[in-house]
């Protein structure tokens, strides 16, 4: 896959794990030839091989603030903020000749 994107993320991993049956039909390598990684961190892509490579979402931080927020209505807006997290795995790594961490 000379010339191509070295690396795919998609914008869920039901979506990447398209991309891994349709990169494998011609031969194209994840990770040798492109990295694939996908958002959410559903179950399935730990089993897959390669394994997924995802950004997680703490769902249950996002549950309990909801409930805490929804059993004390205060009728202010407010901002809350999560921090999603990046789970490497397999389907994942640095691309030949993409400089000094990649030599």
């Amino acid at each position: 896959m000379r010339g191509g994107p070295t690396a795919l993320l998609f914008a869920s991993d039901f979506g990447a794990w398209a991309a891994l049956r349709w990169l494998a039909a011609p031969g194209i390598r994840v990770p040798q030839d492109v990295s694939v990684a996908g958002y959410n961190d559903d179950a399935p892509s730990r089993h897959l091989i390669p394994a997924l490579s995802s950004v997680s979402i703490p769902l249950a931080e996002i549950a309990g603030r909801f409930l805490d927020f929804a059993s004390k209505p205060t009728g202010l807006p407010c901002t809350v903020t999560f921090t999603p997290g990046l789970v490497p795995r397999e389907s994942t790594g640095i691309f030949p000749g993409a400089g000094p961490r990649g030599k």
